[in-house]
């Protein structure tokens, strides 16, 4: 489990409210999650990753091993953090905050920090080079 990862968001979200922001990144983890074999050594698995290693708990109730945690002064803290964070961003979280509830919160949007405003949403090479050739025409985003 990615734990300074999980923990990193929960900072995020309670200091800053960014829900969308660290939900992107959550779901990264899930993606590694699923990639994740039981039957394999964690070594194993870790070669399949891309380069941010590291994943989502499997579970709400899949607990930290306690050796990654042996150096914690507060072990029980980082996992009850862990298990907040998991049910606030997790695909299957029970706690996921409606809108309102983020709002209520603080955690909702108070500007968009889309980068490109011209190309926004995910930004993938193939999709600028056509909006690019194209001027417009083809790919994603930008003006038509």
């Amino acid at each position: 489990i990615a734990v300074a990862h999980v923990v990193w968001m929960w900072v995020l979200l309670k200091a800053f409210g960014l829900y969308d922001f660290c939900l992107e990144r959550f779901v990264n983890l899930e993606a590694a999650s699923k990639q994740w074999k039981a039957d394999k050594s964690a070594e194993q698995n870790i070669e399949a990753w891309t380069f941010n290693p590291g994943r989502a708990p499997l579970s709400a109730s899949e607990e930290i091993p306690a050796e990654c945690l042996k150096d914690c002064p507060d072990p029980d803290r980082i996992r009850a953090i862990v298990k907040e964070c998991y049910s606030w961003l997790a695909a299957d979280g029970s706690a996921k905050p409606s809108l309102a509830q983020r709002q209520e919160w603080g955690w909702d949007a108070a500007y968009s920090l889309t980068t490109w405003p011209d190309y926004p949403g995910p930004v993938n090479v193939g999709a600028i080079i056509s909006q690019r050739l194209t001027m417009g025409l083809m790919g994603g985003g930008g003006p038509k």
